[in-house]
């Protein structure tokens, strides 16, 4: 029984037609829904007699006079009656087209019948479907707001940086775009950017891994000799395997790693040659 039955005021006028207690009406008319569901799922009551019927909901003789039951219900002079007259099956049951559970439905559906007023078991799902197929305005425009909000966002624009020395620009969105992160302005040129990248490499390749500090470090000193030089350090400790950046070879004026400027390392003791280079700021 739906919510509210108990309340609703078709439910008390039967009672006080009936001559019946309110709860004593309730429970015929659920008695009723039953055992129309068990033994006349299309609603089609009145294939049975009165006698029949009474039996069914468990009418008894202390209840009153049970002639009097079957004619109120299907009176006339209701504004709502429970039982309509129907032609082929004498009394149907009023709405049960959209009263009877899912249950009912499957039953009839199965049996390719339909409710007693000529209602399909699931018109209600064929409604639907009919009227969500229509497209209206207010509808057209909710799907059109939701197609919006679902559109991807577009892609900022790339934002060049400017490069020293008159070399093209190198973009944030470029591959090199990972390697600017504390390159110092005058070194974000696309081949430093591309030196720096391949020295990070080499130096996890060799299992020392640049530490933030170490990085700062470095940037310092290679803003220091400009672009040139540094992409020069730099591919000369990749290719030496030194965990260090040294002066170039060929600058005679910074000697090297490994010996002077001839390469021999004759010109000068290793502590000359290690105080010529502090003194351009490397360790």
């Amino acid at each position: 029984m739906k919510r509210g039955t108990i309340e609703h005021p078709k439910v008390a006028v039967l009672a006080m037609r009936l001559n019946l207690p309110l709860l004593t009406t309730v429970g015929l008319l659920e008695s009723l829904w039953h055992w129309t569901a068990r033994y006349c799922p299309a609603g089609d009551i009145g294939k049975y007699s009165d006698e029949a019927i009474l039996a069914g909901i468990h009418w008894e003789a202390s209840l009153g006079d049970p002639s009097r039951v079957i004619p109120t219900m299907s009176s006339t002079k209701l504004e709502k009656r429970w039982l309509d007259p129907c032609k082929s099956c004498r009394l149907g049951v009023h709405d049960w087209h959209e009263h009877a559970d899912e249950a009912v439905r499957k039953v009839l559906q199965r049996a390719g019948l339909k409710f007693w007023n000529g209602f399909d078991p699931f018109w209600r799902n064929a409604a639907e479907k009919r009227r969500d197929a229509v497209e209206t305005p207010s509808r057209l425009y909710r799907a059109n707001v939701a197609t919006t909000a679902r559109l991807p966002e577009p892609e900022p624009e790339p934002v060049l940086i400017p490069s020293p020395s008159g070399s093209p620009p190198v973009s944030r969105s470029s591959k090199l775009s990972g390697n600017l992160k504390g390159v110092p302005v005058c070194l974000q040129t696309e081949g430093f950017l591309e030196a720096w990248g391949r020295w990070k490499i080499h130096r996890t390749e060799i299992k020392h891994k640049l530490t933030p500090s170490t990085e700062k470090l470095q940037l310092a000193k290679l803003e220091k000799v400009g672009p040139d030089v540094a992409i020069a350090m730099i591919d000369q400790s990749i290719e030496k395997g030194w965990q260090g950046l040294f002066p170039p070879r060929e600058d005679e004026s910074f000697g090297t790693a490994s010996g002077s400027a001839g390469g021999d390392g004759s010109s000068g003791s290793p502590a000359q040659r290690l105080k010529r280079i502090k003194g351009m700021g490397f360790k």
